[in-house]
């Protein structure tokens, strides 16, 4: 075995064996101790362990979109929105979603959800009707081709009324319904929309 030695500019060397440690350090291949090959190790571990939950999360979330398919549906916004129950969520966002269905029943649980943001999509101002507290709502974007619907359905959205009794839209404050193919009929639906 050959001594490597070390030499300083100004002249003298000296030999490398003479700390061990030094010496072990050298003759191995990653470069460090065993401490260090040991942290090395815990840390490729728990990174692996994270991706594998990331890569596993991911996949329930393909698979729940799979299965809900276009449909707008309880366990969907649940997911989407980060949320383990639908009192939590008050303010929706399902914009650029692809959705072209609703499941009404799965919706009347989400009590507290006051804004939603549905552009981009494919539905309709009734498919909203279960959300009991809505007063702002924007589907722009969505192809709505009609504006058929109840307005009892929509108790917090308010226009003022044409007769003294009638009680429709009384809380509205921002209905958006821009690039959709409406007909000219439909502004007769919405023409008494006025902010209170």
């Amino acid at each position: 075995m050959t001594s490597l030695s070390y030499k300083r500019d100004d002249g003298p060397s000296f030999p490398t064996d003479c700390f061990p440690a030094r010496a072990l350090q050298s003759r191995r291949k990653d470069g460090g101790g065993h401490r260090l090959v040991a942290y090395r190790k815990a840390e490729e571990q728990k990174n692996s362990i994270v991706n594998r939950r990331i890569k596993k999360a991911h996949k329930k979330q393909v698979d729940s979109a799979e299965a809900n398919g276009n449909t707008l549906d309880g366990p969907f916004l649940l997911q989407l929105h980060c949320v383990d129950k639908p009192s939590e969520l008050c303010s929706v966002d399902i914009t650029e979603q692809k959705l072209n269905e609703v499941k009404p029943e799965d919706l009347k649980a989400f009590e507290n959800v006051a804004y939603i943001d549905a552009s981009v999509n494919s539905l309709s101002l009734a498919s909203f009707s279960s959300f009991v507290s809505l007063r702002e709502l924007s589907l722009c974007v969505n192809g709505i081709r009609s504006m058929t619907f109840d307005a009892f359905n929509f108790p917090h959205l308010e226009v003022r009324p044409a007769k003294e009794d009638d009680t429709r839209f009384r809380a509205l404050e921002i209905l958006m319904l821009d690039d959709n193919k409406l007909s000219s009929g439909v502004l007769n639906s919405v023409k008494n929309l006025n902010r209170s």
